[in-house]
């Protein structure tokens, strides 16, 4: 019976750090929100490792998909494209809705991080989403036009 013993300690251990690398990698939900007519799925980035990780080492992000970052309050927030393989359209987003910046953030391979472009805000914003690259104009999103977002308190 002990040679059982240690193969399934090895197993459980294996399994829980398994379990404690996917939950930290992969955000806690999706929501669905409309900009500008258009319909999204928005992966919520919520938690420190969630938005260190954002989407960093993806290839290719479905056409209407993306991820919203949530912070406590309207402030400046500072993003960059470490690890970042795909172009991104990075929109900025008050407290209530209002969208108070835009910009399009290319990936940087071969650079080091201390060299690598700064993305932020010129107004306070308490929420930043990623989309497709190009997809903000494509839409005619432009700063000081609304998104009406769920309640993401929970």
């Amino acid at each position: 019976m002990s040679k059982y013993i240690l193969p399934t300690i090895i197993f459980l251990i294996l399994a829980v750090v398994a379990s404690f690398l996917f939950s930290q990698r992969s955000p806690s939900k999706t929501i669905s929100i409309k900009i500008k007519d258009k319909n999204f799925n928005l992966e919520v980035a919520k938690t420190l490792t969630q938005k260190a990780k954002g989407l960093g080492d993806r290839t290719e992000l479905c056409s209407n998909c993306g991820m919203i970052f949530l912070f406590s309050q309207d402030d400046i927030q500072s993003f960059w494209m470490k690890d970042t393989l795909i172009t991104l359209d990075i929109i900025w987003v008050n407290s209530q809705g209002k969208v108070v910046y835009i910009a399009t953030a290319s990936p940087e391979p071969n650079t080091p991080n201390n060299q690598l472009k700064i993305y932020k805000n010129t107004e306070p914003a308490k929420y930043v989403i990623e989309l497709n690259p190009g997809i903000s104009e494509k839409i005619g999103l432009h700063i000081g036009d609304h998104i009406e977002l769920p309640n993401l308190n929970d």
